[in-house]
């Protein structure tokens, strides 16, 4: 063998030993990766399960007896964090426009004005439709939040998602929401449903609470219809007996 074989092939096998290092090395890499985010998940999942069972008992008895429950800490600080920001990055958005603007997938427009009161200098974005075909931050706490876990213990693990919103009650806007049934709106075969809310703000009762009636779902179903036209209200009637237990 010539000494230029000897240095071909000493090359050769060098070049095979820094291949094996680095795909050794990628494989040790991906490994240590994998492992981290098991770990993770293997926390999450341990931290969801040491949530007292009692406490989602109770918290389904509330439910099944009063048709609402009020829940703690059902996203993080961080994801709570992560979707203010977005939300406030939309409102800045809606400053630009008269009118309401941006397209759904279904070619609705996906961010609503108020058409009396929303100007630049007093903006006043009421709602926002179907956030998750345009955010990773409401699609990820949509996807991952402990409100979920209680969801499933109320019903069972077989649930599927209707539809997402975000409803606003801006300063000024005169943004106003009537009292109504969410049944009407999203009619089904099967009354296992839920409407989930997330509160972004502090809510107090200087600011335009949600208020709700005890036991109304075991009640009528009424109609939002009134002289041929939806006013996704009820009647006057309902609404005065409704504001005596809400």
């Amino acid at each position: 063998m010539s000494l230029a074989d000897i240095l071909t092939r000493i090359l050769v096998d060098l070049n095979t030993l820094f291949f094996t290092i680095i795909v050794f090395g990628f494989k040790l890499f991906k490994i240590i990766y994998i492992g981290q985010n098991m770990t993770k998940l293997i926390i999450k999942i341990l931290w969801r399960l040491s949530m007292d069972t009692k406490l989602f008992n109770k918290y389904r008895d509330d439910f099944n007896r009063d048709g609402f429950v009020m829940m703690k800490n059902a996203v993080s600080n961080n994801q709570l964090k992560a979707m203010r920001s977005k939300l406030d990055n939309w409102v800045d958005e809606s400053r630009g426009f008269s009118e309401n603007f941006g397209k759904q997938m279904d070619g609705r427009p996906r961010f609503d004005v108020e058409p009396n009161t929303h100007s630049k200098d007093n903006p006043a974005l009421r709602r926002v439709a179907s956030p998750i075909e345009v955010s990773e931050t409401y699609l990820n706490v949509t996807r991952d939040n402990a409100a979920l876990d209680l969801i499933a213990h109320i019903f069972n693990p077989n649930i599927k998602l209707v539809g997402t919103k975000i409803n606003l009650k801006l300063p000024g806007s005169g943004t106003v929401v009537k009292y109504h049934q969410d049944f009407p709106f999203e009619p089904h075969s099967n009354d296992d449903i839920m409407t989930t809310l997330y509160f972004l703000d502090d809510v107090t009762l200087e600011n335009g609470p949600l208020e709700v009636v005890p036991g109304s779902h075991k009640t009528d179903i009424h109609s939002l219809w009134h002289n041929g036209v939806f006013t996704g209200a009820v009647d006057a009637e309902i609404e005065a007996n409704a504001r005596q237990t809400a």
